[in-house]
């Protein structure tokens, strides 16, 4: 019987902060169509969206409205249109390269934070409480400091963008000859380097520590694998993964939905509440260490 607690498929479509991501794409699409046509009203729907980006976060945790669905399209918006904005950039300034190894550098820094978080079990790329570095734990732990450096970035972008006139200029002369044009444009760009250069910085950060992360727990010692098609037949394959807890049993428990119910439970670890032994669950291997199993197949 299904449970009328849950929010079924169509329901978490409409949550306020998804619309919300639906307008922030329409905005963008709309924004990059036209961005060399009308450069001003390009910059005014991009930063738009831009600070929705905030507004659907608030909705969320306002209306209890948190969906896995949403942070992953947030996420995706994000990073498709700072992508398509430093494509452009780099189209107009040299060295290109430049703004095309920031886009490299914020794609993969970002998809390695939000691998290694699923491989060590934790619902939120921005859980960096444990992190060696206090300046990533800074930023990720204030929210007014993580939105300074973000909103940092894409004002630096934009006004990039807005003062460029040939497709061969040099970045580093615009910045300067600023100066002479407007005093204000000129300290404001000081202020936005500053967090733009922190950003960057937390990119590096991230992108090393998801490395070490995932190098790390690739060459862990006692791993065992079991692959879940021994245990079935190949064509039933594991198609959902939902995570429960079980606090007065004091289990973890994951729960793999096939035609017929296959559950493993994991004794917790004491000391810390968290299942150590668990490494990582992909697709329909389950990898853990040294963890005694009960396996109950109804």
């Amino acid at each position: 019987m299904a449970d009328k607690s849950k929010p079924t498929m169509s329901t978490i479509y409409l949550y306020v902060p998804n619309i919300i991501g639906y307008i922030r794409v329409i905005m963008n699409c709309v924004a990059f169509a036209i961005c060399f046509s009308h450069k001003g009203l390009f910059s005014i729907l991009y930063f738009i969206s831009f600070v929705c980006d905030g507004i659907d976060g608030w909705f969320a945790r306002k209306l209890n409205q948190v969906s896995t669905f949403g942070a992953v399209l947030d996420m995706v918006t994000d990073r498709i249109s700072t992508a398509c904005l430093l494509v452009i950039l780099s189209q107009i300034y040299r060295p290109s390269l430049v703004f095309l190894s920031l886009l490299a550098l914020d794609i993969a820094s970002h998809w390695f934070q939000m691998y290694s978080t699923f491989l060590t079990g934790k619902t939120s790329h921005k859980d960096v409480k444990d992190s060696s570095s206090w300046l990533f734990r800074l930023y990720y732990g204030n929210r007014m400091f993580m939105a300074y450096c973000c909103v940092s970035c894409e004002v630096l972008y934009i006004i990039l963008f807005l003062l460029a006139k040939n497709q061969t200029e040099d970045v580093v002369d615009v910045l300067l000859s600023s100066r002479k044009h407007s005093l204000a444009l000129f300290l404001l760009e000081v202020l936005v380097l500053f967090g733009w250069a922190v950003k960057q910085t937390i990119n590096i950060i991230q992108l090393e520590l998801g490395y070490d992360l995932l190098t790390s727990s690739s060459n862990s010692q006692g791993l065992s694998l079991i692959n879940l098609e021994c245990l079935k037949p190949p064509q039933m394959h594991v198609f959902c993964m939902t995570l429960t807890e079980s606090r007065r049993h004091n289990l973890v428990t994951f729960r793999y939905l096939m035609l017929h119910s296959l559950e493993f439970s994991f004794e917790r670890d004491d000391a810390s509440g968290i299942p150590h032994h668990i490494e990582r669950t992909t697709g329909d291997l389950l990898l853990f260490r040294n963890a005694q199993m009960n396996l109950c197949l109804s």
